[in-house]
């Protein structure tokens, strides 16, 4: 039996993971940010970006070495890729309340973009989890 080669890490991937736990760890444990501060909202931001570049990235990396090797699959049926495109939507929501929260004028604009990416963004994630719940269940 020949040993088994240890696989090559990913850079790319290992970034975005490694800044994604980080930038978790840090809005989650520090409690001397404030809630409703800038700094918070941008950690807020670059939290959701990060999240979601890297579980969109290391999907598709794994769809596309799936796709070789099995039959025909649909990217929009991988809870994965669904996940880290709901993510990256929820993203702009909170820049809008970021620039909002910051100005004193509060117009409709603001809160309408913001519904829009969030109605676009809430059924990604919804439909992530389903897939991967239907995933589990047949798997068993």
């Amino acid at each position: 039996m020949e040993p088994q080669r240890p696989q090559k890490v990913d850079p790319i991937g290992f970034t975005l993971g490694l800044l994604a736990f980080l930038m978790i760890y840090v809005v989650t444990f520090i409690p001397s940010i404030p809630t409703h501060s800038m700094l918070h909202y941008t950690l807020q931001v670059a939290s959701s970006l990060l999240k979601g570049l890297f579980i969109l990235y290391m999907s598709v990396k794994r769809f596309r070495q799936t796709k070789d090797e099995q039959e025909q699959k649909r990217w929009y049926l991988q809870p994965g890729i669904l996940l880290g495109l709901g993510l990256l939507l929820f993203a702009p929501s909170s820049a809008i309340n970021l620039f909002t929260s910051q100005s004193m004028m509060m117009n409709t604009l603001p809160s309408f973009v913001e519904t829009v990416f969030l109605a676009l963004s809430i059924p990604c994630i919804l439909a992530a989890g389903f897939l991967y719940v239907r995933g589990y269940i047949v798997k068993r």
